[in-house]
This record gives C-alpha cells, structure tokens and sequence, in this order.
C-alpha cells in the first residue's frame, strides 16, 4: 500500500471525473436486467414480506383479543378493546419519532453521542464521499487488514455494505457500489466475530438472535453460480413456510466474500463443501438464524438498554459483533455496529426453532398501555 502520510484527503481533478463516471455507471448498472435480478423481482412479485407480516400481526391480534384490519397498499390497523388503536407497514409500527428515527440511521452521529455511555464501544471509522476518497485511503492504510465498506445513513437490510476490502482498488469499487445508496459513506475496521441482533422494547430486553452468513452446500457439479440460483429457487417455491424475505443477491460483497474463500462464481467446490456467499448477513435465511437469548451477558443488554434511550428509541434492534455474546465487549473486542430504529421483526421469528417468540403480542400491548397513557402538553 501506498504510504498513508502523502495521500492527499481529496482525489485529484482527473481522478475524481473517472470516479464520478464509474459512479455513473455503477447507478445505470443497476437498472439492467440480470438473472439475479429478475429472480429478486419474481420474488417481490410474490409478496412474501407482506404475506408474512400481514399474518404474523393478524394472527397476534387475534391471539389478544385485538382487532385486526388492513388498510391497503401494506398499511395495517390494530384496535384493542377500548378503543386505542396503533397502525404500522409490514413489519414498521407507527411508535418512535422521526427524528429519534434518523438519529439512528446516521452511524456517525449516532456514534458519536453513544460514545460517553458505558460500555460502549463502536468500530473504529472515517467519514467520506468520492471527492474525499483520500480519507478512506488513509483509514485503510492505517489499518492494514480488510475493512468494511457502507453506506453512513438512510439505508437498511445491508444494502451497500461490502467487507473484505484489503487494497485501494477495492475500494474505489466499493465506494462506488456504496455511493449508489448514499453519497455519505464510511469505512470501518473489521470486526472479528459474529453478527447478533439484540431486540429492546420500552427500556427492557425482549429476544436476541445469532445472525449467521448464508452459505450454500456444494454438489460437486454445480459452479456457485448455479448453487445461488437453486438457493433462491427455493426461497421462491416455500410456500406458506417461509424461510426467507429476501433472495441473495450477486453483488461486490458478495464477489468479494467467494475471493476470500479462493472462489469465483464460476467455481464447482468439491461436494458436501459448504461456502459462505456473503459475509453481509441481511440475505440469509432461517437456517442460518439461532436464538441466543439467554446467552447474553448482562452488561451488553444494559449498554443496549442505555444506549437505546440515548437515542429516543422504545423500539430498537442492537447490532452487535462479537467472538462471544456472553462475555463483556471489552473482553472479546466486540463491538456495537450499529442502532436500528425500525428493527426487522422477522429476523426473530425465522430461527432454526421455529419458535415464535411472541414479539409482535408484546408490541402490540405495550403499544396500547402508551396510547392510552394521559399526554402532556
């Protein structure tokens, strides 16, 4: 790598007109039809996020004596017995402020005010656009392992995210990937360890899960490629026992996570091989999810509890990596990755248990205690 101490923070003229050019194309990239792409669409095409929310809220209320009634286009009702009502989209529940909201969206500044509480502990990182590539040179310089590409606001579900990044070159690519998303990006260390989703609800701790990469097991014949397609195939035909909300999409992460490995996707791995496809962990299924609940060591659920309420949150989903959830962060090297404001809801209840977690009736009556509480003004 070049040395960090003479890289210049903003690109030069020239650069930065190829950089916008790529970025240009990278945006109507996007917009061409692919084999992936068209399977992502039948998928959508099927309303597998809303026929799974749509049940999962109707059959909760149900469960309490609530009422329940769709009110078009993905939006939902929910009365109970007195009268009090809450409504939501899909798995979005109309409880927490828009700015509480977009304070947990933006990584940086929601770092930067979590950063006093204790226990906290965030992975090292460095704003920057493409003007400003310079940065994240240096940060990657510095550094001198892979670290991790993303979006810095306004975006979910992992879209933009790119791991693995070990040289400049990379970088520029992943930074334009990401720049489609957003124009503010990051770039941060990696963290050893695994992907835990912590649920917290009104100051207390709800679920916590084990969020594992989706993988595909090799036949012997087929190329990754293939095994892609046939993994999506079957999120596509699961019927009414769904695995899944979304397809794997092939992207620079997860082009990225199959170099890592010494594959490309045109590889055939030997048969029973199992092969991570993505270290981003959005796209994964059922399979791939483990409920740790109990697991959780008592001050990593208070910094969430803490850093919650910081943020203006009763609802939130708490990112954490870590090589062992039941063990302190400063023990491990673990960190908080990030604060979801309007935490997907499914990740908890498509586990390898099937085990419903009854997340949704306990959201749904500690929506109706809050409505029916006196306001001040």
């Amino acid at each position: 790598m070049a040395d960090a101490a003479v890289l210049p923070n903003k690109i030069s003229g020239l650069e930065g007109r190829l950089l916008d050019l790529r970025y240009k194309m990278a945006k109507l990239q996007k917009l061409l039809p692919s084999r992936a792409k068209h399977q992502s669409s039948d998928f959508e095409d099927r309303n597998f996020r809303a026929r799974f929310y749509n049940r999962l809220w109707r059959e909760s209320a149900a469960g309490i004596g609530f009422d329940y009634r769709e009110l078009g286009y993905g939006f939902w009702a929910i009365s109970d017995p007195s009268g009090n009502e809450v409504r939501g989209r899909g798995g979005i529940v109309d409880l927490d402020s828009n700015v509480a909201l977009y304070l947990a969206g933006n990584k940086p500044v929601s770092h930067r005010l979590l950063q006093g509480i204790e226990g906290y502990r965030a992975p090292r990182f460095q704003e920057f656009r493409l003007a400003s590539i310079g940065k994240a040179i240096n940060f990657l310089n510095e550094q001198q392992r892979p670290c991790v590409i993303k979006p810095a606001r306004d975006t979910g579900a992992g879209a933009g995210v790119i791991t693995g990044i070990a040289d400049e070159n990379a970088l520029r690519q992943a930074a334009i990937a990401a720049s489609v998303h957003c124009k503010d990006l990051l770039i941060e260390e990696t963290v050893e360890g695994s992907s835990y989703r912590l649920l917290f609800l009104g100051g207390k701790y709800l679920h916590g899960i084990r969020r594992d990469p989706p993988t595909v097991v090799a036949d012997g014949q087929s190329t990754i490629r293939e095994l892609i397609e046939t993994e999506n195939q079957r999120r596509y035909d699961q019927g009414e026992q769904i695995v899944s909300l979304f397809t794997i999409e092939i992207d620079q992460d997860c082009r990225a996570t199959l170099q890592e490995q010494g594959y490309d996707l045109a590889s055939r791995p030997a048969a029973g091989k199992t092969v991570i496809i993505k270290r981003v962990v959005n796209q994964n299924a059922a399979k791939d999810n483990v409920e740790v609940t109990n697991h959780v060591h008592p001050s990593i659920i208070a910094t969430g509890i803490q850093a919650s309420a910081e943020l203006g949150l009763q609802l939130s989903g708490v990112d954490v990596l870590t090589s062992d959830i039941s063990r302190p962060l400063d023990e491990t090297g673990g960190v908080i990755n990030e604060i979801n404001g309007t935490p997907g809801l499914h990740h908890h209840y498509l586990t390898v248990s099937g085990r419903d977690p009854d997340i949704t009736g306990r959201l749904l009556r500690y929506c109706m205690a809050t409505a029916s509480r006196p306001h001040a003004l």
